[in-house]
């Protein structure tokens, strides 16, 4: 959805409740940024990409700006929950002759994020693949702060309807729970939950503070107590083969309704 399209429907003359969603295309390949936004980083940052990275994110930022803008005309900021999140970790870089009919062939992005001081990349089950940036904001709602307990994007479906009062007439098996309480109360902990990850190199499992990653012939790539160790750099298979085998377990309960790609 564009921008103006969004700002649009904000301003309009409903009175009744509506849900918004703008999914953005930045930052992702192919960059090519316009000198507008590109200029505030020349002298600054040295990688080409890295500007065009940095500068569509100073784009979208601006452009958040002006519907939030809309908001606060139209008189209802403080009845209204903004959400901010990521869909994945940042891209390490990014080259094609072919895609976009070779538009880009002469403009490699040598590098298109910065997971640091997490590991891995998108596509990773790593933390820099799968953990990602959520801000929500609701003047005289939610006060400032941090909430620490892991929840996954699945979550947001159920706990939007529910703030919104709506119940299904069916169950829809979501994969997500409501996580407003943990929002609102800011907690840090949460009761233990199981969360998982797949991609064609690579599964992992995520059960409370452990988390055990395995390849696509189901050998051990790593156990991480996530908690103690979120850049995972101290695998912990060796010394506890009783918690990779419990993992390996619900991960084979969880995995068992995998549709094959």
């Amino acid at each position: 959805m564009c921008i103006r399209d969004s700002v649009r429907i904000v301003e309009s003359d409903h009175d009744k409740p509506f849900f918004l969603y703008v999914a953005y295309s930045v930052p992702h390949y192919p960059l090519d940024e316009p000198n507008e936004w590109t200029a505030k980083y020349e002298g600054k940052i040295e990688s080409r990409s890295r500007r065009w990275d940095v500068a569509s994110i100073t784009h979208m930022d601006a452009e958040i700006g002006r519907i939030i803008e809309a908001v606060d005309r139209k008189g209802i900021r403080d009845n209204t929950l903004i959400v901010f999140v990521s869909d994945n970790g940042g891209q390490k870089s990014w080259h094609s002759k072919t895609e976009y009919k070779g538009r880009y062939a002469d403009k490699p992005h040598d590098v298109l994020g910065d997971n640091r001081p997490l590991r891995g990349w998108k596509g990773d089950v790593f933390e820099g693949g799968t953990r990602v940036p959520a801000m929500a904001n609701w003047p005289g709602v939610l006060e400032p702060g941090t909430m620490l307990a892991p929840v996954h994007i699945v979550d947001w479906m159920p706990t939007f309807c529910k703030l919104a009062g709506h119940r299904p007439k069916r169950d829809l098996k979501w994969d997500g729970k409501d996580i407003w309480p943990l929002i609102r109360d800011r907690a840090a902990h949460a009761e233990p939950r199981t969360l998982y990850w797949k991609t064609p190199g690579a599964q992992a499992i995520r059960h409370g503070d452990w988390k055990l990653i395995v390849n696509k012939q189901q050998k051990v790539v790593g156990l991480f107590d996530v908690l103690a160790d979120p850049y995972e750099e101290n695998d912990m298979a060796q010394r506890r083969p009783d918690r990779v085998n419990d993992l390996k377990r619900l991960l084979a309960e969880v995995s068992a309704d995998d549709r094959e790609r």
